[in-house]
């Protein structure tokens, strides 16, 4: 048996002899260092039984419930042609609108699209605001309505005298 056992140990050196050889090599050492952490990780992620955190959900802001109304035109008070400098405004009940300038007795642009369908089937009410602060309503109406898409309307808006 001891020369059995010697037999085997003859065998096993030379493998030895490799090892040794191979685990004074940074390059290999490196590797399988790298492959023992992996073969560690994936069996710690396996036996765990946690599966992945998922990820959130992604989520976009709300979206207007229609399309804005945008409304350009001549603007005149009392019947003459509005100076420039003034402000034009919409309205539907609470919603004020993003004002535009007037120019050369016109008002350009003017985007009437409140986010929220309560002021469906509304009036628009236009408003004109001189520089020093008066505000007078114009004549013209206009029902806000959802659209498919954006709507563009020439407009002329009359106002009365401011008071």
């Amino acid at each position: 048996m001891a020369s059995e056992a010697a037999g085997n140990q003859l065998k096993l050196k030379p493998v030895n002899l490799l090892i040794n050889t191979c685990l004074r090599c940074a390059p290999v050492r490196a590797f399988l260092l790298i492959a023992t952490a992996l073969v560690l990780s994936l069996g710690l992620v396996a036996c765990s039984g946690a599966g992945p955190t998922p990820a959130p959900a992604t989520t976009f802001p709300d979206l207007p419930p229609a399309w804005p109304f945008v409304f350009n035109g001549n603007v005149t008070v009392d019947g003459q042609q509005v100076p420039d400098g003034y402000k034009v405004t919409g309205r539907i009940g609470t919603y004020r609108s993003a004002s535009v300038t007037t120019s050369g007795g016109r008002y350009l642009a003017l985007p009437v699209g409140p986010l929220d369908a309560k002021f469906f089937d509304r009036d628009i009410v236009f408003e004109l605001a001189s520089p020093d602060g008066r505000t007078v309503d114009a004549k013209q109406r206009m029902v806000f309505r959802a659209l498919p898409q954006p709507s563009v309307y020439e407009l002329n808006l009359t106002f009365p005298k401011f008071r």
